[in-house]
């Protein structure tokens, strides 16, 4: 009997301890279910908050974007621009090369056809390594030459016709300035 009645003792304490954890709890939770509640409110006021803030981040994002994409469209049109016009300008080039060849045969008429040819060459490699040089100054040295070479080319020219005494004739000071290079 000794150990029943300890037994009842002991769930007795058990349960009086039962109803006052619960009755603590019970008591603590009135004591702070205004702020419970007012915690609660806030978290969701917090988190539509953020959510608002998220979305007003994404309408800037996107906003921006949309400017870069236009910035980048426009850049894009202008360098579009840009290459076509440099490139009919190497095409009027190279067709001017070409006439500078025809020219040098034509007032030339005893210069052996290689010549001609080699001036031309050096002519368009000219043309080339200026036209592919990115840097500005080294492509100005290169236009440079080019003009130098159109020059000589334009003053053998005018030495044949002002000699017109029939006498062999190459066109020295081009051939002198290919020489030089």
């Amino acid at each position: 009997m000794a150990a029943l009645e300890i037994a009842n003792n002991l769930a007795k304490i058990v349960s009086e301890l039962m109803i006052a954890v619960k009755s603590t709890n019970t008591h603590w939770m009135e004591e702070n279910l205004e702020a419970i509640y007012r915690n609660q409110k806030n978290k969701e006021m917090y988190e539509l908050e953020l959510q608002r803030q998220i979305q007003l981040r994404k309408a800037e994002i996107n906003q921006e974007l949309n400017e870069l994409a236009l910035e980048y469209e426009g850049k894009l049109e202008r360098l579009k621009m840009k290459i076509e016009q440099e490139t009919r300008d190497y095409t009027n080039f190279l067709k001017e090369l070409d006439s500078l060849k025809s020219q040098i045969i034509a007032v030339f008429k005893d210069i052996p056809p290689v010549t001609a040819l080699l001036i031309h060459r050096h002519a368009s490699e000219l043309l080339n390594d200026m036209w592919n040089e990115p840097e500005i100054e080294a492509r100005r040295v290169l236009e440079a030459k080019l003009l130098d070479l159109f020059g000589s080319v334009n003053d053998d020219v005018k030495t044949l016709k002002s000699s017109e005494d029939g006498t062999y004739y190459l066109p020295e000071k081009t051939i002198e300035l290919i020489r030089k290079r």
